[in-house]
């Protein structure tokens, strides 16, 4: 079979394209995996400093029931900070990673 000089090219663009796409796919896998590790620690990080912080300043509030009240809420509050730090680290550390060569 002989292969026109039209369709080696496309040939070779076709191969040249899934290198691509395997190595973009394989490069994702690497991002994602460090990201998602990047953002756990972050995570676990930020719930940590964020239920110390609102735990010390409910512990300070004066009022025992705005003291209880406060306490109660600050697992919510820790949480709902360390899901945005997760987020903002993940998606800042996928952006940075894809466009690294």
């Amino acid at each position: 079979m002989k292969i026109s000089p039209g369709m080696s090219f496309k040939l070779l663009a076709l191969a040249g394209a899934m290198m691509v796409s395997t190595a973009f796919a394989a490069s994702y896998e690497v991002c994602n995996g460090a990201c998602t590790r990047y953002a756990q620690d972050a995570y676990a990080s930020a719930k940590s400093y964020y239920t110390t912080q609102q735990t010390n300043y409910c512990n300070g509030l004066a009022d025992p029931n705005a003291r209880s009240a406060c306490l109660a809420s600050v697992p919510g509050y820790a949480e709902q900070q360390a899901q945005g730090v997760y987020s903002y680290v993940y998606n800042e550390c996928m952006r940075s990673c894809r466009a690294s060569p």
